[in-house]
């Protein structure tokens, strides 16, 4: 239940976090000489969750 609940808490969080996009390369170098870290999204179209997620928040704004 507990792992449900971080899942949860985790997801609901990237909904309203800010996406900077970047190429590939030019992200792990930033995030290194930044000290973050890098979200990666791999995705299909017939994934429900994929699909949502590009809905409502990974495509929005400044997206490729």
């Amino acid at each position: 239940m507990k792992k449900l609940i971080l899942g949860l808490l985790l997801f609901c969080s990237s909904l309203l976090a800010e996406m900077n996009w970047a190429e590939y390369d030019e992200a792990f170098v930033q995030a290194k000489a930044e000290k973050k870290i890098v979200m990666v999204m791999l995705s299909r179209s017939t994934c429900g969750v994929c699909n949502y997620m590009k809905k409502r928040s990974i495509y929005r704004g400044n997206s490729h």
